[in-house]
């Protein structure tokens, strides 16, 4: 049931059965009053124009879900201490400054989300969260985490990107359970904690203004995502290499120049991003990434394609565009899985005369510039049997099979 503090009214005539609500513009105590009366509320998404939450809902018996929006509010009573049956809590997007200690007696919660707030700092007794699988606290002012943090023994997301962060706690190894760590944005923070966690498979450090990874990174056996863009590394740090479990990794935006040969072992990565770099060739040892599915080398200084490109036949996205490329070489058509190829804003030339070999390419995007409407046409005399090619930049037009414009 959703609308109104008249959905409430609605509601209380007759209360037994009523198991969600949501309501909007509530402005005090009195707009939900009589909402403890309902037996069966189990889900309650409230929109409060107050910096309070109303006392009586956390008197709802069977309160489990509970989503407090408005923007508006500037803390969490002690009275939170009373909702034992919740299991997630989403208090995103308010001007909470602290958490009360009695938060740590919702000895159901499952989810905490506290994202978008003013917090400088996490209770100790946030430990006493036995059941906490997902905390979400990005975009506050936290400068450091409890050391009682690392007692959570169900914990598998911890998000924190975008806080003041530049250590984590020495044992964080304990957190046994934790799947993703985001870190994002959190200035010069050393990471190298992180190493220790043993079922860890999502890392996120973008944006950290790092020179390189802790080389404890490097025991990171389970993980499979790792997100390291825009740092200022000079080169790919060697804390990578081991990472042979690395299915998707991002690398862009720190001003590369080369990258290692041994890239080419990380052979089960199916996404690797390395746009926004100052790379000019890929090492040949790159042609054993064979399970690679999207490759991103945009805005780099590559004049050609890299032949260890053709050698990644399950590729299905390949972006080039904003580099200095003059030619589309007929070894692409060796990429038969390949759906988008992306070549706006490049000095194109020279295109393939038969693309058919491309039976799932469905976008072939090309740039304005030396290319014209008849040499698009001349060069690319056989197109795939669904294939298009968009072309022109800003305002695209598409050649459908058959050399007309649509």
């Amino acid at each position: 049931m959703a609308g109104t503090v008249k959905s409430l009214r609605a509601a209380l005539k007759s209360p037994s059965g009523v198991q969600s609500l949501k309501l909007t513009g509530v402005s005090g105590d009195a707009d939900v009053a009589g909402i403890s009366r309902l037996p069966d509320l189990v889900h309650l998404e409230i929109s409060v124009t107050g910096e309070q939450i109303p006392r009586e809902v956390f008197r709802i018996p069977g309160l489990a879900y509970l989503t407090v929006g408005g923007r508006s509010i500037t803390g969490l009573p002690p009275e939170i201490a009373s909702c034992s049956g919740l299991k997630r809590l989403n208090v995103r997007g308010h001007r909470i400054t602290a958490l009360p200690r009695e938060i740590g007696r919702l000895s159901r919660l499952e989810s905490l989300y506290v994202d978008g707030n003013a917090l400088t700092a996490l209770p100790a007794e946030i430990s006493e969260l036995a059941s906490l699988e997902t905390l979400s606290a990005g975009n506050n002012q936290l400068g450091a985490l409890p050391d009682e943090i690392t007692r959570l023994p169900k914990l598998r997301d911890l998000s924190l990107e975008t806080n003041r962060l530049t250590a984590l706690p020495r044992e964080l190894g304990r957190l046994a359970a934790l799947d993703a760590l985001a870190l994002d944005k959190n200035a010069r923070v050393d990471a190298a904690p992180a190493g220790e966690l043993p079922a860890l498979r999502i890392l996120g450090l973008r944006s950290c203004k790092l020179a390189d990874l802790p080389a404890s990174l490097a025991k990171l056996g389970s993980l499979e995502v790792l997100a390291v863009g825009n740092n200022p590394f000079p080169r790919v740090p060697e804390a990578i290499r081991p990472l042979t479990g690395l299915r998707s990794l991002y690398l862009w935006g720190a001003k590369l120049a080369e990258v290692p040969a041994w890239l080419g072992g990380l052979t089960r990565l199916t996404l690797l991003e390395l746009e926004k770099n100052a790379l000019t060739s890929l090492p040949s040892e790159m042609a054993a990434l064979t399970g690679m599915e999207e490759l991103r080398l945009e805005s780099n200084a590559f004049d050609h394609v890299p032949s260890a490109v053709f050698a990644m036949t399950p590729l299905r996205r390949l972006f080039l565009m904003d580099n200095r490329i003059s030619e589309l070489p007929s070894g692409v058509n060796a990429l038969t899985k390949l759906e988008r190829i992306d070549l706006t804003s490049n000095p194109l030339e020279r295109l393939p005369a038969d693309l058919s070999a491309l039976s799932k390419l469905s976008r072939l995007e090309l740039p304005q510039g030396a290319l014209t409407d008849a040499s698009v046409r001349g060069q690319i005399a056989r197109l795939p049997p669904s294939g298009e090619v968009w072309f022109g930049n800003p305002v695209y037009r598409a050649l459908a099979r058959g050399g007309q414009w649509c």
